[in-house]
């Protein structure tokens, strides 16, 4: 989804001291769409919260009266659906993430520097979360919808309909059986299982290469099933979508139905979630009414509980997923930092985290756009992801940055990892115009370098700031202090 498309329904209030970075947000975020509202004074903030609470609250943390804890408390109480992107400094990551609880969507970093892309990058994010979560609710209140009519067809009169109706396994059961599935595929199952002997049968769509495979049917022996797809010409590939949505049957789907199930005529029912074809449903046009009525009533609450699933998946995804790269987020990166540094402690094997940076970042985004901006970065993720071993984890932990952690990696495995990466990228074409790109690495090691798993991410940090301040395309291994003493030695072989 392009949650732009829908900013103008998200209220965001912008809380700062610094008049020009709160006014400077406000009109980014008014130019993408949102409903921007600039805040200097905390009173006047906790008014117009009374009044008209937003979706999202955008604050710094050092501008507040009082505690952090008191202020969370008081926006709550006036409203507990108002969520919250705190603008920290880096070393406040680590307590501040225990407000994830407490409405907290996003950390950001408390520095001018390229302060607003990064905190439009957070309120994007938060608002497309926000959004999933809104349409989750909604299907649920259709689904209570639902389970009002079953318990008033009980009371309706007996015409032939409502006996059908009566003959059906009742609406909530099968609502139930439906939000029990343990999959779409189980989910798929449970409905043709429900048809019984409708004839009917569901195609899974192909979008890449324009078929249908079909992969559940009624009354057919399943080994039927086995190969039979439908090739859509080029013409039927063009807008299929919407042409199936209006109820046309492509004459290749057709003949395909008709060869191998026998339907003269078909009807089709698509099925589709977040306005993106899944498969459909079809059926021969000469069944009866009765059966019509059936097979469309159950096909409703299929689908309801389908996209109902569709959606807890996407948000589940963006609780350790960053949207764009498809790589994990910072939030995942804390915790699995904390569990990796846990175990590389227990075992006395070393661990290290590269980060690394697009060079001219903000350079290529005004020159190239958004939207060339975000292909950059997920190909890095993608290419990231390709040159790394099976126990290494890529996050996304910042707008221009990407924290690699490479467990039972000493830093000189580490820095040949990380060169090998370098030279992939500045000799690739990231994308199809040819354009070229490089990077810049920060590194660091534990427990050579650093002694906690909070160090080693602010040492890797530093690393690679320093090397961006030096013209970038090159790596940086973090110094260790002078009377810095590891917990245990590390071997000089490479373990990257």
């Amino acid at each position: 989804m392009k949650v732009r498309d829908f900013a103008s329904q998200f209220t965001i209030h912008v809380f700062a001291a610094d008049i020009d970075r709160g006014a400077g947000l406000k009109v980014v975020l008014s130019q993408a769409g949102y409903d921007a509202y600039f805040f200097e004074n905390q009173d006047t903030l906790i008014s117009r919260l009374q009044q008209r609470p937003p979706h999202l609250l955008v604050f710094q943390t050092s501008t507040l009266k009082g505690n952090l804890s008191d202020f969370v408390e008081q926006v709550l109480k006036i409203n507990s659906e108002i969520r919250m992107v705190f603008v920290a400094k880096v070393e406040q990551f680590q307590t501040l993430s225990a407000y994830d609880e407490y409405g907290l969507m996003d950390l950001i970093e408390d520095q001018p520097v390229g302060f607003n892309p990064r905190a439009l990058f957070a309120v994007d994010r938060a608002c497309e979360k926000l959004y999933l979560q809104y349409q989750n609710e909604h299907l649920i209140d259709e689904v209570r919808k639902w389970k009002d009519l079953s318990q008033n067809q009980a009371s309706q009169s007996e015409t032939k309909d409502h006996e059908l109706a009566r003959k059906s396994p009742p609406v909530e059961a099968r609502i139930k059986d439906y939000l029990s599935a343990e999959s779409k595929e189980d989910l798929l199952r449970r409905f043709i299982l429900g048809l019984e002997r409708i004839p009917s049968v569901y195609l899974k769509f192909l979008p890449t290469v324009k078929s249908l495979a079909v992969t559940l049917a009624t009354v057919f022996d399943q080994d039927r099933l086995q190969g039979v797809t439908n090739q859509l010409s080029p013409e039927e590939g063009k807008d299929f979508e919407t042409q199936v949505s209006l109820g046309f049957v492509p004459p290749t789907l057709t003949k395909t139905l008709k060869d191998a199930f026998g339907f003269a005529e078909s009807v089709l029912l698509p099925l589709f979630v977040h306005g993106e074809l899944e498969g459909l449903v079809a059926f021969p046009k000469s069944i009866s009414p009765e059966e019509k009525l059936r097979l469309h009533d159950e096909f409703s609450l299929m689908s309801m509980a389908y996209s109902n699933m569709s959606l807890e998946k996407r948000v589940d995804a963006l609780e350790v997923q960053d949207p764009i790269t498809e790589v994990f987020n910072r939030k995942f990166y804390r915790n699995r930092l904390q569990e990796e540094w846990a175990r590389a402690r227990r075992a006395k094997q070393p661990l290290s985290i590269l980060k690394l940076a697009l060079d001219d970042f903000y350079e290529l985004e005004q020159t190239l756009g958004e939207a060339t901006r975000d292909a950059l970065l997920k190909n890095l993720a993608q290419i990231a992801n390709k040159t790394s071993r099976t126990n290494d984890v890529t996050c996304r932990t910042g707008l221009n940055e990407f924290s690699l952690i490479l467990p039972n990696a000493p830093r000189q495995g580490a820095m040949i990892r990380a060169e090998r990466l370098r030279r992939i990228v500045e000799s690739s074409q990231i994308l199809d115009n040819g354009l070229k790109i490089s990077i810049s690495i920060g590194i660091s090691e534990y427990p050579t370098l650093c002694s906690s798993a909070d160090s080693l991410d602010e040492t890797a940090g530093k690393a690679l700031a320093h090397i961006l301040d030096k013209g970038g395309n090159r790596l940086c291994l973090f110094k260790a202090p002078a009377d810095h003493q590891p917990e245990f030695p590390v071997a000089a072989e490479p373990g990257a």
